[in-house]
């Protein structure tokens, strides 16, 4: 699979994943809604049986204080519970969806209106005379209905508080569920994203190897063109030699140079090509296999790296510099498998920068 196809099937991976995360959590939001919506729907139940719970008791209390005083003042707290209870039923029988607790509404529309009644005669009563509506109250009618009144409206806030807590329970886990999966949807698409990056950088990383190879042989082949020009023609070896030596420095950016070619009669390299010294006394001119550097790479046929420059090695001297080499290079050339000589080039700085 191409770079291109990786990153494509990573960056799908991630939208897709993306777009999981956005529909579940729309599923989620609406089933949180309506979760939320039950439960606003349950409290507003609770609280209008409450209402009504309390405006029989407000029916109750105004009808005892006109039987007690005959003050028609407290006829209006009896007439306003009438009203309210009837709204706020009314309320009721919309919020509610259950059979079992609509039953119980009708029961309990029931059993208000025979305590109303009851209570209309007590009020009745008493316009007629005390004794009449007092001896009424004491009888005890309508305490039965009363009672059945508290009871309905006890157990239907007792399902309601049951259906509440279980309402609750259920929008609980819904959120738990959501974050959840949000967390393993999210880790998710952060593994995809670091697989990716580590696809994309790995590939780089090989791409930015590569260009170097290439660079490293596209530089080799242009300096072995370009120094096949310069032997190109009739040359002498001391000519073929200074050329070598001057195109490599050059090449290299190297600050100073020698060549030594195998002699087979002396069996010795002697010098033949120099490049940036000050004198010739500057120079040994012939070595023996094995001895010094030169000669011991030859032996060796191995290239020798010197970075430890001392004082009495060569220096590279012009008008306005006389320095020491920080790094040079002594290298061998063969030809089937002979040592026909050995090149050294100095340079003030490290061969790793060309």
């Amino acid at each position: 699979m191409t770079l291109d196809r990786k990153i494509l099937t990573g960056f799908i991976a991630c939208a897709l994943i993306l777009v999981g995360v956005g529909f579940f959590s729309y599923k989620n939001s609406e089933k949180f809604i309506a979760s939320t919506e039950l439960v606003d729907q349950t409290n507003k139940i609770l609280y209008e049986f409450g209402v009504i719970l309390t405006a029989i008791t407000d029916a109750e209390t105004g009808n005892r204080g006109f039987i007690i005083t005959g003050n028609d003042a407290y006829l209006e707290h009896f007439t306003n519970a009438e009203r309210t209870i009837a709204e706020h039923l009314d309320k009721v029988k919309e919020l509610t969806e259950d059979n079992t607790v609509q039953r119980k509404i009708k029961e309990l529309e029931k059993q208000i209106k025979i305590r109303f009644n009851h209570l209309q005669v007590g009020i009745a009563l008493r316009k007629q005379g005390f004794e009449p509506a007092r001896d009424f109250v004491v009888s005890g009618v309508g305490k039965g209905s009363q009672d059945q009144i508290r009871e309905i409206i006890d157990s239907i806030q007792k399902m309601e508080h049951t259906l509440l807590a279980e309402r609750k329970q259920a929008s609980e886990d819904d959120a738990s569920s959501f974050n959840l999966v949000f967390v393993i949807l999210m880790l998710i698409i952060i593994l995809v994203l670091i697989v990716v990056y580590s696809i994309v950088t790995t590939n780089l990383k090989a791409l930015k190897r590569a260009e170097t190879e290439a660079s490293s042989k596209n530089w080799l082949l242009t300096g072995n063109t370009a120094l096949n020009e310069k032997l190109i023609g009739d040359k002498s070896i001391e000519k073929l030699a200074n050329n070598t030596i001057g195109f490599l420095c050059a090449y290299l950016k190297a600050q100073i140079g020698a060549v030594y070619l195998f002699n087979e009669k002396e069996n010795a390299l002697i010098l033949n090509g120099r490049y940036a010294f000050a004198s010739s006394a500057d120079t040994k001119e012939k070595f023996m296999l094995n001895e010094g550097l030169i000669g011991q790479a030859a032996q060796e046929q191995k290239q020798i790296s010197l970075t430890d420059i001392t004082e009495v090695h060569i220096r590279i001297i012009s008008s306005v510099l006389n320095a020491k080499p920080k790094h040079i290079l002594i290298t061998p050339f063969l030809f089937e498998g002979k040592t026909m000589g050995v090149i050294e080039i100095g340079r003030l700085t490290d061969f790793n920068i060309l």
